[in-house]
């Protein structure tokens, strides 16, 4: 049989066996199906290279469908697994599963206990490569005889074709290191591997990086089918070094590209320093990884160059029950608040964990920055419009995660003068720092000794001097440093060598410039020698802002490490509720913080105060904070966290009000507990839909509204009921039925009545032409005999203890008369003059 030859890391006697009439693994169809058959669920077997490369296929017709191998005689290996090229055609889903069964000699049997994990995965109409680890059952499998197997296709029936390309038993790549380096090298920028298992440690390789882009290489002809279920574990140990974030890449060889390329490979960002860290690298998501012999690997653990050493305990494909996915994003370091004056600049960063590639977007207060799509986000020039609150939204694969802000401060003022007391200076009578005679603290340096000495102890023609401290600049901008010395002169500012003249020399000046940060301080030191006549040092700065001048005393510091002031203290905290801890500290600037509960560092606690929000049990313990600088570090003492869980109290209750109709009510309660607090107000004992606050308010009441009321409040602890509260809704009087007016005969009897509601009592009163009739005062007004003087406009006034109305005016008229309402006093009508006393009898009248 012709087919791809499986490599040099394949037993052999495989084939002998199947020369002998027994046909054992690797199966790869090229020519028949090679004893396998159909089992259960499936319809018969069928084989075919027409169109395809030789498989072997059949139709699932019901739940639990698999294949049979046929009859096997080979040793179990370990770290054994099951590579199987299948290709789900057509069915009702594209989610499936797939396990691999075997039987021994001694067990000949297909059971539960005798079988891979099964691996869920998606695919519908494509080929992918699964690997079945049979390594978790290895005591069942291992150095046993197998003697057939059984490939379940998927519990569940979707009416698939599984069409089948090859069934491969292969070792998967794992080292673990137990007794030496197992062929792994190193290149590029990587001290030869070393192996050790002493002092503690596990069996490990080490090397030290001296240089970017260092390689470990594991042994070349490698021969594993990769599955879309691989992951790459890699076990590491970043020992010192001047960082925790590093970024670890994978690359690969396969058989058809036996070469290391960008395209084959993953890379995974990461912190961590001096403690082991394991990282998973999603290789199965890698078509080349997932379709090709796996040939050779390569570790680079850093990109950059931190004087890391490197150990590694472990390099393992594990093969995962689901695809490994590509997971989202975390943020390893946060970017910091920054400060600079106007004209200066600013640099944001941060870095991510995950896997890579990486897109950006810097935000300034949540809009995003146009052209910020890189890790570092630098401002230049900066102006007070960009003062602001920054973020980043960082992306891969997976999703994406949002920083925590970090404000910009862009100041038109320069940072305060500070507080220094001048540098450390320590005095020797050699030219090698070996002898000291004198130490002090200088306020500047600003010396021209001449042909004397700093000290009488110190000869004057050959002595040295070390200054050390801090330096702290008023503004963020590009400073230079300059040194006028008689004779040699050295100068470190943060760690940067910026001036190196250590020659014999005339009283000579020399620069160096790098950009600097308002108010933040930096280490300084400056070495010098004298050797022979004249002395002289003098160290001054100068920046866009600053004048040259002597570096004055107030921005040059001693020092020293931090020392705590005043130290947290325990806190009771109801749950819910917020808890704050803080410290106060001194020492040379800047001091770092990080908090602590019961000895473990809290993520994003960087700060002097540490505020707890909505407290619960879970967050009892012990806090302290570490506060560093560049000088040492101190811990403060404990102070422990005690959360009270304590059911609802109310403290202040509803009261209960008498209101007019129209009006609006609120009744409010107030109670303390554990957060959060949950309220139900009742009425006349039920509940009131979407009455779940701690006030409730009736709008235009009505007399409906009236009743009792009352609210229960209550946490995960408990509940309380409070005092009812009644609601008494008094009515302004108000007019339903209007007086009706009345045309009626001389002599005949009237009445006028309204109807009217309102809150009792209703006292009434009628009027004629607006004015009270005596006895009128109830809801009907009756008058009898009516003559002409009862003729006029009638009305009722209704009133209670809460207001009054008015009805409309009901006229009163008389049937056959002209009804005057006058009493015609001087009144003129044509030629006669009425009397001045008014008219009091009708003298004639006129019917109409």
């Amino acid at each position: 049989n012709t087919h791809t030859d499986p490599g040099p890391y394949w037993n052999w006697s495989h084939y002998m066996a199947l020369v002998q009439g027994v046909q054992n693994p690797p199966y790869f169809f090229d020519s028949g199906p090679q004893g396998w058959t159909s089992g259960n669920s499936m319809s018969g077997l069928a084989w075919t290279a027409t169109g395809w490369p030789g498989i072997i296929y059949a139709d699932q017709t019901g739940n639990d469908a698999w294949y049979y191998s046929p009859d096997t005689s080979y040793t179990g290996g370990g770290d054994s697994s099951f590579n199987v090229g299948v290709y789900p055609q057509s069915g009702t889903t594209a989610n499936h599963d797939m396990q691999m069964f075997f039987r021994t000699s001694a067990e000949n049997s297909f059971t539960a206990d005798k079988s891979s994990p099964m691996v869920s995965y998606t695919a519908q109409n494509q080929w992918v490569r699964i690997n079945l680890d049979v390594n978790a059952a290895w005591p069942k499998y291992f150095n046993k005889t197998i003697t057939g197997l059984r490939l379940d296709v998927d519990n569940v029936n979707s009416s698939t074709r599984w069409i089948i390309n090859h069934i491969v038993s292969q070792t998967s790549l794992r080292w673990r290191f137990d007794g030496n380096a197992q062929g792994w090298t190193s290149l590029n920028a990587l001290s030869p591997v070393n192996w050790t298992d002493c002092c503690g440690w596990p069996g490990i390789i080490y090397a030290d990086q001296t240089g970017n882009d260092p390689h470990f290489v594991s042994p070349a002809n490698l021969n594993m089918l990769g599955g879309i279920n691989d992951v790459l574990r890699v076990r590491v140990f970043p020992q010192g070094g001047s960082t925790a974030n590093h970024d670890m890449q994978i690359f690969f060889a396969t058989a058809s590209q036996n070469q290391f390329s960008e395209s084959k490979s993953v890379t995974l960002y990461y912190t961590a320093k001096d403690g082991w860290a394991d990282l998973y690298f999603p290789v199965g998501q890698n078509g080349y990884w997932n379709s090709d012999y796996i040939t050779r690997l390569r570790v680079d653990p850093d990109q950059t160059n931190h004087g890391n050493r490197w150990i590694i305990d472990l390099v393992l494909v594990e093969h995962l029950t689901t695809p490994a996915t590509i997971p989202g994003p975390t943020i390893g370091e946060q970017p910091q608040m920054q400060t600079t004056s106007v004209g200066g600049s600013a640099t944001l960063s941060v870095f991510p964990n995950g896997t890579a590639p990486f897109t950006y977007q810097w935000r300034r207060n949540g809009v995003n920055v146009p052209g910020a799509t890189a890790r570092d986000y630098t401002i230049a020039n900066a102006q007070l419009s960009q003062a602001g609150f920054y973020d980043v939204v960082v992306s891969n694969a997976g999703g994406s995660v949002t920083s925590t802000p970090a404000q910009l401060v862009v100041s038109t003022t320069p940072f305060a003068t500070g507080t220094g007391t001048g540098l450390q200076g320590q005095y020797f009578d050699n030219l090698d720092f070996t002898n000291p005679k004198l130490s002090r603290t200088d306020a500047t340096i600003n010396f021209n000794w001449g042909t004397g000495s700093p000290d009488p102890a110190i000869a004057n023609t050959t002595y040295s001097v070390r200054w050390t401290g801090q330096v702290q600049p008023r503004y963020s901008q590009a400073y230079t440093f300059y040194t006028k010395t008689d004779d040699g002169v050295r100068l470190w500012v943060n760690g940067e060598l910026l001036i190196d003249k250590w020659v014999d020399q005339a009283a000579t000046e020399w620069s160096g410039t790098l950009e600097l940060v308002a108010g933040q301080s930096y280490a300084l030191q400056m070495d010098y020698y004298q050797q022979g006549s004249l002395a002289s040092a003098v160290l001054s700065w100068s920046s866009a802002s600053e004048p040259k001048a002597v570096i004055p005393q107030t921005q040059l510091y001693v020092t020293s490490p931090p020392a705590i002031v005043s130290q947290p203290q325990s806190q009771t905290i109801t749950a819910g509720y917020e808890a704050t801890f803080s410290v106060g500290a001194g020492g040379a600037p800047p001091l770092f913080y990080q908090w602590r509960k019961d000895g473990v560092d809290l993520a994003g606690a960087t700060a002097s105060t540490l505020t707890l929000a909505d407290v619960q049990s879970a967050q009892e313990g012990i806090y302290s904070v570490v506060i560093t600088n560049n000088f040492g570090s101190t811990l403060s003492s404990n102070a422990t966290l005690t959360v009270l869980n304590t059911p609802p109290t109310i403290t202040t209750q509803p009261q209960g009000r008498t209101v007019l109709a129209g009006s609006n009510v609120t009744f409010t309660v107030t109670a303390t507990g554990a957060l959060p607090l949950r309220y139900q107000w009742l009425f006349n004992g039920s509940p009131l839909a979407g009455a779940t606050q701690s006030a409730l308010t009736r709008s235009s009441v009505t007399p409906a509204d009236a009743g009792i009321y009352a609210v229960v409040v209550t946490n995960q602890f408990g509940a309380q009921a409070s005092a009812e509260a009644e609601l008494v809704v008094r009515a302004l009087p108000e007019i339903i039925t209007q007086p009706v007016g009345q045309t009626l005969a001389r002599g005949a009897s009237v009445t006028f009545s309204v109807a009217a509601t309102g809150g009792a009592p209703l006292a009434y009163q009628w009027r004629r032409n607006g004015v009270n009739i005596g006895g009128a005062t109830t809801s009907s007004y009756t008058k009898g005999n009516i003559q002409s003087g009862d003729v006029g406009m009638y009305s009722v006034v209704v009133s209670n203890p809460y207001g009054t109305v008015t009805s409309a005016e009901a006229p009163l008229t008389l049937t056959g008369a002209i009804a005057f309402q006058d009493n015609f006093s001087g009144c003129t009508l044509g030629q006669w003059t009425t009397a001045a006393s008014p008219a009091t009898e009708l003298v004639a009248s006129s019917e109409q």
